[in-house]
């Protein structure tokens, strides 16, 4: 089976070193691994760089599994839609030292880095990065689709995150707290009551600052 990773920029990097830790833990194998970026074919790492249309014509669905590489939530939904009309699976990546146990739900494409602990009856939407060191701590955490949660952050128990969401890293989340849909947390923010829909916040404790109007992080 082929891994294509769709982006060849700083994540993209990452999570190839993540595929090749897997490689050597022995829990999954893959007989070659391949980027897929539609414009910059540039890579320092040695693997082939694929525009989307040249992996098509080379690998058909059976063959290959991809993995988003992108840290913008509006773009990874994007390239999930894009790559599923296409009937490709995507894989999903948990580092080695990640305990994962038989209460989880967790759905395809997503990416859980090293040192991450994820608690009891915790659900993570598909195509969802969980960044380095980060707590999913809480039971009964809810983690939407296409999101990202950077690294060292910290989630408390019965929280709910809403799909499209971005959280800074360092952020940190009173249990029982919902963040809604399409969300910006700000790097080290404290969010210690429900954030609505759309919205960018900052700060200890965080306020809402702006619209989340163009849904991009940067």
């Amino acid at each position: 089976m082929i891994l294509a990773i769709y982006g060849n920029g700083g994540l993209g990097k990452d999570i190839f070193i993540l595929a090749k830790q897997i490689e050597q833990y022995k829990l999954n194998f893959w007989n070659k691994i391949i980027f897929i970026n539609d414009y910059d074919s540039k890579t320092l790492i040695k693997e082939q760089v694929y525009t989307f249309e040249q992996f098509r014509n080379t690998y058909k669905a059976d063959q290959a599994k991809i993995v988003i590489a992108v840290g913008e939530p509006k773009y990874r939904k994007l390239l999930y839609d894009k790559v599923k009309e296409m009937k490709y699976e995507l894989a999903t990546l948990i580092h080695p030292r990640v305990y994962i146990h038989d209460y989880l739900n967790i759905k395809e494409g997503c990416i859980i880095s090293e040192g991450t602990f994820v608690g009891i009856n915790v659900t993570i939407g598909h195509n969802t990065l969980i960044g380095i060191s980060s707590v999913v701590l809480g039971h009964d955490v809810r983690v939407g689709a296409n999101s990202v949660i950077s690294g060292h952050s910290f989630i408390g128990g019965n929280v709910v995150i809403g799909d499209l969401c971005y959280l800074g890293a360092g952020v940190k989340v009173k249990e029982k707290v919902k963040i809604s849909n399409k969300c910006i947390i700000g790097m080290g923010s404290v969010i210690i009551k429900d954030i609505v829909e759309e919205v960018v916040a900052v700060g200890n404790p965080a306020r809402i600052v702006r619209k989340n109007e163009d849904l991009c992080v940067y």
